[in-house]
């Protein structure tokens, strides 16, 4: 399992991470559910592939940012 410490991996983790808490608004109640679980899960089992990818060249930073199309629906 990588780790979120000062390399570029861990830039990437962290930059996940982010995009997890803004997108399902975890930094608000940490004693409240996070809506759709499911989902979130998923995303939160595949930050480590997140390296992997970057380090192959397929990923980009504007990968790490949500569509027009999720932040619209979102609200």
């Amino acid at each position: 399992m990588p780790r979120s410490d000062n390399t570029t991996a861990g830039d990437t983790i962290r930059a996940g991470t982010a995009v997890l808490r803004r997108d399902f608004d975890l930094g608000t109640d940490p004693l409240e559910r996070v809506p759709d679980y499911k989902n979130f899960l998923g995303r939160l089992i595949n930050i480590p592939l997140l390296v992997r990818l970057r380090d192959q060249g397929r990923l980009t930073e504007a990968d790490l940012q949500p569509d027009a199309d999720d932040a619209a629906t979102a609200d």
